[in-house]
């Protein structure tokens, strides 16, 4: 489900996602695009991930001494944008857990379904994207917050935190 809300810009909106961990790691949400945001001027239809700008990053704190952080290196996903009603649009997004990017163990991975609230802002669209062949382009930026607890990731607690932060950048590119 989706629903705007405009603490400090427009264009900022809360959505709602369920990630799946068992082989890989889904979202299917519509994307963050507010009403009260200038017309958007490109067109509708499906959105590839520009996998050379985009990123998913998760930091969680240590000790109380600083956070740690990790990334996915294999993930991919697809926006498929309704201009005229956007509440209509999903962006699906698959990622790999054991592509985790550490300088420590990862834990066992265990199957669990929980949803996640995801914080995003559509920064920007281009009509032409000067570097992919003149495609339009559309990029977002989303921060969430998981309880790793409730994932059954409770190994540590009070040395690791427990809310892990999840940053999330993406641009795509419309299909061909």
């Amino acid at each position: 489900m989706l629903s705007f809300f405009t603490p400090s810009h427009p264009r900022v909106t809360r959505m709602a996602a369920a990630f799946a961990l068992v082989a890989g790691l889904a979202i299917t949400t519509p994307p963050a695009l507010a009403a009260e945001a200038d017309p958007i001027t490109i067109p509708s239809g499906v959105y590839e991930l520009d996998l050379g700008h985009a990123s998913i990053v998760w930091k969680i704190g240590h000790l109380g001494l600083s956070n740690y952080t990790a990334r996915f290196n294999k993930f991919d996903a697809t926006l498929n944008l309704d201009v005229e009603n956007p509440a209509n649009s999903t962006v699906n997004v698959v990622i790999d857990p054991r592509s985790v990017d550490t300088d420590y163990p990862y834990a066992d991975q265990k199957d669990f379904t929980l949803p996640v609230t995801i914080d995003a802002v559509m920064n920007g669209f281009l009509e032409e994207h000067p570097f992919a062949g003149g495609v339009p382009a559309i990029g977002f930026s989303g921060t969430a917050m998981i309880q790793r607890s409730a994932w059954g990731m409770d190994w540590g607690l009070g040395n690791v935190g427990d809310m892990v932060e999840i940053l999330i950048e993406a641009e795509f590119i419309q299909a061909q």
